[in-house]
């Protein structure tokens, strides 16, 4: 199967798009394309190298909305999304090495984005705390829960939007008497769901924003609490099986 860039090449190279197209795409393949390969590596090689097969990705509402700037009246009070992936680490060493690779090639890429003034690639910060080593970028305000960074212990790679919800999660996983199941596992809460919707609507709706879609999200959504889900392998074959609880139905008007 042909690459996008080959296909592009060839239609470059029929004529299609004119000289000007031409000129771009060799710009592309001088100065962009080889720090596109090498991030692309690099991200491959941390991915099916450096991390084991067990994991997760996790998406809450348990973060605290930082004083971000235009933030309506209210804003403040509605739960801050996060999100993570947490892997098991099978090579800490070659995720540093691939990283120190990745960095150059990531500053190259910024650096060839036309602007009136150059782009650069912030340093990243490291910071230490009960065992755990977190890599952040600095935003100009203060919130441990909307700071998009990676950390790492012994076992864990941890990447995501909030360094207190990484730092929650491995004292979580020091915890003992928690056994592990094998497969896929899904469980979401719509309970926290519609908590999250119903402060949302609430603020939305005080700066004039029509909010009716999200009433009708939130009545849709009334007698579900909680789903799971599991997916896990048998031999030769896949099995799977769903669960669903209910509660009686509240108004949201």
């Amino acid at each position: 199967m042909k690459t996008a860039h080959a296909v592009a090449k060839e239609l470059v190279q029929a004529g299609v798009g004119g000289k000007q197209t031409a000129e771009a795409l060799k710009v592309a393949e001088q100065s962009i394309l080889p720090a596109v390969i090498d991030v692309y590596d690099g991200t491959k090689t941390i991915w099916q190298k450096g991390l084991g097969g067990d994991g997760a990705f996790i998406v809450d509402v348990g973060g605290r909305m930082p004083a971000l700037p235009g933030l309506p009246p209210g804003g403040q009070d509605v739960p801050l999304p996060r999100l993570a992936v947490v892997q098991e680490i099978k090579n800490r060493e070659l995720i540093g090495l691939s990283w120190q690779n990745m960095e150059p090639a990531l500053q190259r890429l910024m650096s060839s984005v036309p602007s009136a003034q150059p782009l650069e690639l912030p340093k990243a910060m490291r910071r230490e705390r009960d065992g755990v080593t977190s890599y952040v970028y600095a935003l100009p305000f203060e919130s441990e829960d909307l700071l998009p960074c990676v950390s790492l212990t012994e076992k864990w790679f941890m990447a995501g939007t909030s360094r207190g919800q990484q730092s929650q999660f491995e004292k979580n996983l020091r915890q003992p008497g928690s056994a592990l199941w094998p497969g896929m596992r899904v469980k979401m809460s719509f309970t926290k769901l519609r908590e999250f919707l119903r402060l949302f609507a609430t603020v939305r709706g005080q700066g004039g924003v029509d909010v009716s879609g999200l009433k009708k999200t939130l009545r849709w959504l009334e007698p579900l609490e909680l789903m799971e889900m599991r997916l896990w392998g048998d031999g030769d074959a896949g099995r799977g099986a769903m669960s669903w609880k209910m509660h009686d139905v509240v108004s949201y008007d």
